[in-house]
């Protein structure tokens, strides 16, 4: 293969490396107004201070990745493209391990900031006084749902559970419904 067409085959998984993360930037930013609504709507103040306290870091690293991919994307000219293969590549590589870290630090501060949303929903939710605001209305729907498949499924391991001798319950490590799994990161 000619270098100039594997240099053409490289750029465009880059282009789709940085599309990538900048949709992941952009969702980091949903992810925040989702966690502003059930912040807003937690009958316990300090869950939602907690909540609060991870959310806030999403902007901020949703930014910087999106700095990241349009500095990279804008860079992409042909001007940009080193003439040495070894360089290229390295460059290549560079740039992607900036992305992929960035990518995997916002993942990391949005299952925080689920794993706190999910115990604002387990101490409870008030139900949004506006019905008009339909962001509200549909985070909150979203959190009752999870939390009665978290009911549901430790009402079954109460009744399912195996007894023991003296007819105490065996507690066996069981994996409850988690809000995290929207991401289905394991």
């Amino acid at each position: 293969m000619a270098t100039s067409e594997w240099k053409l085959i490289m750029w465009k998984t880059h282009e789709e490396l940085v599309k990538t993360a900048r949709s992941v930037a952009e969702n980091g930013r949903k992810m925040m107004k989702f966690a502003e609504i059930l912040s807003q709507h937690c009958v316990d103040k300090r869950f939602a201070r907690d909540l609060i306290f991870y959310a806030n870091q999403i902007p901020t690293v949703s930014t910087q990745l999106s700095i990241i991919a349009n500095v990279h994307q804008g860079s992409s000219g042909d001007g940009d493209i080193p003439s040495n293969e070894e360089v290229f590549v390295w460059y290549k590589d560079k740039v992607t391990k900036i992305l992929t870290e960035n990518a995997e630090n916002l993942m990391k501060i949005v299952l925080q900031t689920m794993k706190a949303a999910e115990a604002v929903c387990v101490k409870g939710l008030k139900a949004p006084e506006d019905s008009s605001n339909s962001d509200a209305t549909s985070a909150i729907v979203l959190a009752t749902q999870w939390q009665r498949r978290l009911i549901r499924q430790r009402q079954r391991e109460i009744v399912d559970a195996d007894r023991d001798d003296l007819g105490l319950r065996r507690i066996e490590e069981h994996r409850p419904p988690k809000l995290t799994q929207i991401f289905k990161t394991e």
